[in-house]
């Protein structure tokens, strides 16, 4: 009686740590965003603009247990769907502008935007926005040519200027 016991809590402990070795193995960490602890993240950040509250608050986020939870989450769940749904942790998004004609943007790495135009024939251009700083960077043609100077502005909008 006592080893079928030992040997159906063995096999549990086994079972979960098999589950989070394949979750994490495959690739949760390298290819996750980890949106729910970012989603944390950011609301500590936004409390207040005092370092000595923010750190105030993330220790009770810690004592709580907001954000191991949130990991939790993020580990065995949406970063594990980001990685079988070909996310890789890069987000993309399609519109389709007034015209018809469709806009893709997906983003390649931290610092680097791709935009796809297609238009009603199926022709496709394409570029990159660069980040270089927090608000300036650079358009580089498919080719890797150097389009132009982006600047942004303080509402958010991009302009572009000849090289």
């Amino acid at each position: 009686m006592k080893s079928t016991r030992y040997r159906n809590a063995r096999n549990a402990i086994v079972l979960g740590l098999a589950a989070t070795f394949v979750t994490t193995a495959t690739g949760c960490f390298g290819t996750g965003r980890f949106r729910a602890v970012n989603a944390v993240y950011d609301f500590n950040k936004g409390v207040s603009d005092n370092g000595v509250v923010r750190s105030l608050v993330m220790v009770g986020l810690l004592i709580i247990p907001v954000y191991e939870l949130f990991g939790l989450a993020d580990i065995l769940v949406l970063n594990t769907m980001d990685f079988f749904n070909g996310g890789g942790g890069k987000m993309a998004s399609t519109q389709t502008l007034p015209d018809g004609t469709k806009l893709m943007m997906a983003k390649l790495d931290a610092d680097t935007v791709r935009v796809r135009h297609v238009d009603l024939q199926g022709k496709e251009t394409s570029f990159d926005v660069v980040r270089v700083g927090d608000h300036a960077g650079y358009v580089r043609a498919a080719d890797g040519r150097i389009l132009g100077n982006v600047e942004k502005l303080s509402d958010g909008r991009l302009i572009q200027a000849a090289p």
